[in-house]
């Protein structure tokens, strides 16, 4: 039997994400983190390991960009779309509407190579983010453009591992599963504790109110690169309202970052 070839996560070095930055965000993220840990045990929470409250976003895609070549299209193709993303939102920030806890399941298969189903193999807790109009309008043409560009190949495997499908019910490029992660489980770290994760998101989810929160970026994000404010250093931006609270890029500062990024790539 011919054995299939993995991805290599480490080839995406960029995302596209939503961020939300300001301390009204935070606080939110934090709070509903808490509701969490509340629900386990100090043995039982070795496990779970809460996202950093500065990283909080929604990846629309993740990218492989190399070399300075394919970083530029990125750029030039997130340009060609900023003018209609601003008239569906009027230059207003983006509303995002958040739903229910959940989890992702992790890829894990038994020793007969097959999935595993355990309830408790779990690698992710997330809050879901709903379907709004505006959100699928905006994903769809950032990642179609990129397409077109060809910057993003949906025939090639790791399309299939970029958070990415095309909807083919609603002809749109979207997201997998619109999300933002609260933590990341290692079971590993309390194997002798049954979390019940199922059971407890449906209490957390009698509490939880749908609420409305909004981002004013949209950003190129560089992986496992900080930036000053904390969050991922921007390749390119998109400013969508004037009327901000948290800080934001000009395009020199832009520019300052993609040449600290790009370094030395010339004599490579």
């Amino acid at each position: 039997m011919e054995k299939k070839s993995r991805v290599n996560y480490n080839a995406f070095t960029h995302f596209i994400s939503i961020p939300f930055l300001d301390l009204q965000h935070k606080q939110l993220f934090n709070t509903q983190q808490q509701k969490i840990l509340q629900l386990y045990n100090e043995e039982q929470r070795k496990c779970l390991k809460p996202n950093n409250i500065d990283l909080f976003h929604i990846t629309l895609i993740m990218l492989a960009l190399p070399n300075q070549e394919k970083m530029k299209q990125a750029q030039q193709s997130l340009q060609q779309v900023e003018g209609e993303i601003y008239k569906i939102l009027n230059k207003q920030k983006l509303p995002v509407k958040l739903g229910k806890v959940d989890c992702f399941k992790s890829k894990k298969t038994n020793k007969n190579g097959e999935k595993d189903n355990n309830p408790e193999n779990v690698n992710i807790i997330y809050r879901s983010v709903q379907h709004t109009p505006e959100l699928l309008k905006i994903s769809n043409l950032i990642i179609k453009q990129l397409v077109e560009d060809n910057i993003v190949d949906v025939e090639s495997e790791n399309f299939q591992k970029s958070n990415t499908i095309y909807d083919v019910k609603q002809g749109i490029f979207r997201p997998s599963h619109f999300h933002l992660t609260l933590f990341r489980v290692n079971p590993q770290e309390s194997p002798n504790e049954t979390l019940y994760f199922e059971k407890k998101f449906q209490q957390i989810n009698q509490e939880n109110q749908e609420i409305f929160i909004e981002s004013n970026r949209i950003d190129i994000s560089t992986r496992f690169q900080m930036d000053s404010d904390k969050y991922y250093l921007p390749l390119h931006q998109i400013i969508l309202s004037e009327n901000i609270q948290v800080q934001n890029y000009n395009q020199e500062q832009i520019q300052q970052n993609n040449q600290q990024e790009f370094g030395n790539e010339k004599n490579k």
